[in-house]
């Protein structure tokens, strides 16, 4: 489809695949990111224009981009390249990372993966007294932040080594109560199964042409109302004739 294409293209132009492995194939992002991200900016942005037309009587356009939205998600990355010299292109596999977010990202461990980001001084600190490893902590090449960004293929190499003598399970509990940012991986089942899922609310019953569905409510809670269906969602074009402007 069109909008499917759109969003595909979207991301390639933006940049979205470049902090991909370089010695396998890009991946798209498999949901619609940038569109949901594009529709959160426009309401924002509408927002602001009628406060703004409250305060001063002015009246204003609205225009949100796709390309412009994709472009803020990365700012990180695309703010390092607008104020460092270009440089050479990393050799494949290389395992340098452009910003000190080491170490983070998806391990193996004896069963399953994890997610793990203990970039953060203290919390490399207390990973490493976590992990029982004396060399982690002497190891020049981990000494900082800059170093294990530096480094980062020898230090993944090393964690995964660790990680994969207790399973997924033992590790993620272990790190949780220690406060470090660690999590299985989820399915989209799993999420909407889930403990949290549930607890937050998530999910809201409506009615769509006579029958039942599940639906994932608005990300936004407010103290004044609830947010809940009051009517049944409308079917196609069921309210062109109400909406199309006057002749």
């Amino acid at each position: 489809s069109s909008f499917a294409v759109s969003f595909s293209i979207i991301s390639v132009l933006t940049g979205c695949l470049s902090g991909q492995p370089q010695d396998r194939l890009p991946t798209l992002i498999p949901f619609q990111l940038v569109d949901g991200a594009t529709g959160h900016v426009a309401a924002q942005a509408v927002l602001a224009a009628l406060l703004h037309r409250e305060r001063f009587g002015v009246v204003n356009e609205v225009k949100v981009s796709m390309y412009d939205v994709a472009c803020s998600l990365q700012s990180n990355y695309l703010t390092l390249h607008m104020n460092t010299p270009a440089q050479p292109s990393a050799p494949p596999g290389n395992g340098r990372r452009p910003v000190a977010v080491e170490p983070s990202g998806v391990y193996p461990t004896g069963h399953r993966e994890i997610v793990l980001a203990a970039y953060v001084p203290a919390h490399w600190k207390r990973l490493v007294e976590l992990l029982q490893s004396p060399g982690l902590a002497a190891d020049p090449r981990f000494a900082d932040q800059d170093s294990r960004s530096r480094h980062a293929k020898e230090l993944r190499a090393a964690l995964t080594d660790i990680l994969r003598t207790r399973s997924a399970e033992e590790w993620v509990t272990l790190f949780a109560k220690a406060g470090l940012m660690a999590a299985h991986i989820t399915t989209w089942r799993g999420v909407v199964e889930s403990e949290l899922f549930a607890r937050r609310g998530m999910r809201l019953r409506a009615r769509q042409t006579e029958m039942d569905v599940d639906v994932v409510r608005t990300p936004a809670l407010y103290s004044g109302f609830d947010t809940t269906l009051s009517t049944d969602i409308p079917a196609a074009g069921e309210h062109d004739s109400a909406l199309a402007a006057p002749t």
